[in-house]
């Protein structure tokens, strides 16, 4: 087994900015597209959805943001690695429209 793989706090600073990266990306695919899959199970109404979903994806956005910040300040570089922010939008897009019909 991999001694680091198991322990992040032996990866390099990029190494472990690309594995919190994964997790997030893993994480959105699983929570939101749960999430969305709920709320039309709830709401019925895919408009109501879709204005609910744009909140949270913009808390996403905002948050990821402050990840990206937090990520250059502490190791440069790493940041390039990470989704920009239209990339990122385009990426919660896509796994919303997999469940919500418009």
């Amino acid at each position: 087994m991999d001694t680091v793989a198991a322990n992040p706090n032996q990866q390099t600073p990029s190494a472990n900015v690309a594995s919190m990266d994964e997790a997030f990306k893993m994480g959105c695919h699983r929570d939101l597209r749960a999430s969305v899959a709920r709320m039309r199970l709830y709401l019925e109404d895919d408009r109501t959805v879709l204005v609910l979903l744009s909140h949270v994806q913009e808390k996403i956005v905002d948050e990821y943001v402050e990840f990206r910040q937090v990520v250059s300040e502490r190791s440069k570089g790493s940041e390039a690695s990470l989704m920009s922010v239209q990339e990122l939008k385009d990426f919660l897009k896509r796994i919303c429209e997999d469940e919500v019909h418009v």
